[in-house]
């Protein structure tokens, strides 16, 4: 299309403006080069590879498969974020399939009544799976708050800085255990199963509630003899 003696179905730049094609609101509709040509959401190849969106298991062509993409469609906001995971032109609440995954979001959920390990399909394909209604981030079928290793990267929560796997780090992190709940209204910050109310160590790194300055959205200040009052509660989990 932009004569760059690439084929269309391989060229990440379609149109050869310089915008990669998941971010070019304008990609295939060069009329001058290509009189008639359609924009990428009405022809339903968001990468421009010549797979359908449906059937295309890396929808932005961006080498991460559609299951473990958190920006699905490219466009650069995460997909938690977005107001149109799947980049159909189709905001979200009027979607009847989110992730554009061929799967209906009602087909999705009357699933999840059979089974017990099923996809939420409200979220991005494999972004956050169940296990009998409770959140498992790794799919292993343990729910997180039985589950040890949360994200299953080998690293036990207690010793993981980055809890949920999400690539931000607890202690930069508004939902630590991934639950889609900030923490500063997760009545389980840590997501280990214990109410915040009981846990000892509300944000599961490890140090005691009364020994941690910083922990859960509570502030502490430490006293002569090593312990520690609590003095204010606040929204700042990550105490900066």
């Amino acid at each position: 299309m932009d004569g760059d003696g690439i084929p269309n179905t391989s060229d990440k730049d379609i149109d050869g403006d310089g915008i990669p094609n998941p971010r070019d609101d304008d990609a295939y509709e060069q009329a001058d080069v290509q009189p008639g040509a359609r924009s990428k959401r009405s022809i339903g190849d968001l990468d421009g590879d010549g797979i359908p969106d449906d059937e295309d298991e890396d929808r932005d062509g961006d080498g991460i498969p559609n299951h473990k993409d958190e920006d699905i469609d490219g466009d650069g906001i995460p997909n938690h974020q977005d107001e149109d995971i799947d980049g159909d032109g189709v905001p979200n609440h009027e979607d009847s399939d989110d992730d554009g995954d061929g799967k209906p979001d009602d087909e999705a959920k009357t699933e999840d009544e059979t089974k017990t390990v099923e996809e939420d399909d409200t979220k991005p394909e494999d972004e956050l799976l169940w296990v009998s209604g409770e959140p498992d981030i790794d799919g292993d079928g343990i729910p997180n708050t039985q589950d040890p290793d949360m994200d299953g990267d080998g690293i036990p929560d207690c010793l993981d800085d980055d809890r949920d796997g999400d690539g931000i780090p607890n202690h930069k992190d508004d939902d630590i255990d991934g639950d889609g709940i900030p923490n500063h209204k997760d009545d389980d910050i840590d997501g280990d199963g214990i109410p915040n109310h009981r846990d000892v160590d509300r944000d599961g790194d490890g140090i005691a509630n009364e020994h941690d300055e910083h922990e859960g959205g509570y502030v502490h200040e430490k006293k002569a003899d090593k312990t520690a009052t609590r003095i204010s509660r606040d929204h700042d989990i990550d105490g900066d």
